[in-house]
């Protein structure tokens, strides 16, 4: 029922930190190129998606080392959406708008695995030595 609650949030925290870095996109294109609009919001999200899972979601204290750790999750996001957005709109031939639902679907789960681990990495290793 925890890990329940936890992917309930995980998926709200998600669609607010979307929502707001398409935002915050928005707001930087009245005076930034595209690319540095994008880079500045991406970045952006991945701090907010730091402090909301941390606090909202696991119920953890910040801490830099998963501060630090926690970009690699967006990398490997990435890279996994990336070839399942190839592999969908290339040998399955699924349109490439309703790929990219398919291929998110597909990786939330493991993004909230990972961020979960991240995040409370300290935490359990804390548990293992009591």
């Amino acid at each position: 029922m925890k890990y329940l609650t936890e992917i309930i949030k995980f998926v709200l925290v998600g669609l607010i930190n979307t929502f707001t870095t398409y935002f915050v996109y928005l707001g930087f294109l009245h005076y930034l190129p595209y690319i540095a609009a994008y880079s500045i919001s991406y970045g952006l999200g991945i701090i907010i998606s730091y402090f909301l899972n941390s606090l909202l979601v696991f119920k953890e204290k910040l801490s830099w080392k998963s501060f630090i750790k926690f970009p690699l999750i967006y990398v490997v996001q990435y890279g996994l959406n990336t070839l399942l957005l190839y592999i969908f709109v290339h040998h399955l031939m699924i349109h490439e708008r309703i790929a990219l639902l398919i291929s998110i679907i597909i990786t939330t789960p493991l993004t909230f695995l990972l961020s979960r681990w991240i995040i409370k990495s300290r935490t359990n290793k804390l548990e293992q030595v009591r």
